[in-house]
């Protein structure tokens, strides 16, 4: 019975991550400003350790996941880093070096 419960729980968990997704996809075709704000205030909630409030049950590494998930599309070169890029720069506290690893996740995801 735990096994099923385990199993539940991380298919619960995938299907919020998916919902993320599908959200910002929409968003994106639809409502390209929203998609933007949308994205800022998921860099925020990582590099900031804040919960996300469309989906607070999300952690910081799904949030990642999520933006990463996003990519699958992008023919930015550097899409396969953004994890890389997220976690290595997370101890960054200068609000410029934050501008500039957002604008590198808004071209990433852009692309």
């Amino acid at each position: 019975m735990q096994d099923n419960n385990n199993v539940s729980e991380v298919l619960g968990k995938m299907n919020r991550i998916r919902a993320v997704e599908l959200c910002l996809i929409a968003q994106r075709v639809y409502d390209p400003g929203d998609y933007i704000a949308e994205i800022n205030e998921i860099f925020e909630c990582i590099t900031e350790n804040k919960t996300y409030d469309d989906a607070p049950g999300l952690t910081k590494s799904e949030l990642i996941a999520v933006l990463e998930n996003l990519t699958m599309d992008s023919s930015h070169p550097g899409k396969y880093s953004i994890r890389k890029i997220l976690t290595y720069n997370e101890k960054s506290q200068s609000m410029h070096e934050k501008k500039e690893i957002l604008k590198k996740v808004q071209a990433i995801l852009s692309a």
